[in-house]
């Protein structure tokens, strides 16, 4: 239900993104719909999950979206999979995370319209 509020930036927003699950959910799919303004875009689940998969040039592209400080192995379980899986977090810097390379969501983001994968 939709319902008129005073303050909608103090009494919803705030809350939701200050509430970490929630907040990792909004920035999932906000990742997903950016890339499905590219590509045709797919959600992998199998023994674990994949948050999108996309095309291009006739490849598949695993993309792991993760909102958190901390990854654990169990996270990873199923993007490592992947040779070309990529990761996309919240951290400032690109780092290799076993053989997988994570990169800061909002950088990656901005360049895939001007350097495609």
């Amino acid at each position: 239900m939709v319902k008129s509020m005073s303050k909608p930036y103090k009494e919803q927003l705030l809350p939701s993104i200050n509430d970490t699950q929630i907040a990792s959910y909004l920035v999932e799919a906000s990742a997903a719909n950016h890339y499905n303004r590219y590509y045709d875009t797919y959600y992998i689940k199998a023994e674990g999950e994949v948050d999108i998969a996309y095309t291009y040039k006739n490849k598949f592209w695993p993309v792991e979206i993760k909102w958190t400080q901390q990854l654990r192995p169990k996270d990873l379980k199923q993007i490592q999979k992947y040779p070309n899986g990529i990761i996309l977090g919240k951290q400032n810097e690109i780092r290799q995370l076993d053989k997988v390379t994570s990169y800061p969501l909002p950088w990656y983001l901005a360049r895939l319209d001007t350097e495609l994968t």
